[in-house]
């Protein structure tokens, strides 16, 4: 009992990379006050994507979406994006709440409110076309 216990362990630390590896990689912030204050500075609307560790649809989304060329390219150009584990309390109690993981939220980094949101993993031209149209909305407000 204790050994599939180990392995059990062993296979979710091992399956599930830490967030701070996939912020490193993508450039994500894992601190939501630096990334407000950049966004700004910016002018970008801030791209906040709640995790929790052990959530299988997280990684998905991680690994199969945000993870593409295309996607990390039009988020860094278009948002700034932060990446924070539910789990840990590390995202904003009070200022958004996640019924569901994973959960993006989009939000004007002036009025902290939320511009759109997206629930569960979504494919990569599923949220392409998200990206393009909360961008097209946002320069329609200009």
């Amino acid at each position: 009992m204790i050994k599939h216990l180990l392995l059990v362990s062993i296979f979710f630390s091992l399956s599930f990379a830490s967030i701070d590896d996939f912020a490193n990689k993508n450039n994500y912030f894992v601190n939501y006050e630096q990334a407000k204050a950049k966004a700004l500075q910016t002018n970008k609307p801030l791209m906040l994507v709640l995790v929790t560790t052990t959530c299988p649809w997280c990684e998905k989304l991680k690994k199969q979406t945000l993870n593409k060329k295309i996607i990390n390219n039009y988020v860094s150009q278009h948002f700034i994006p932060v990446i924070l584990n539910k789990d840990k309390g590390e995202y904003p109690v009070g200022k958004f709440t996640a019924k569901v993981v994973p959960t993006v939220f989009f939000i004007d980094s002036k009025t902290e409110t939320i511009i759109d949101s997206s629930y569960g993993y979504k494919s990569k031209k599923k949220f392409l076309n998200i990206l393009e149209k909360i961008d097209s909305n946002q320069k329609g407000k200009s």
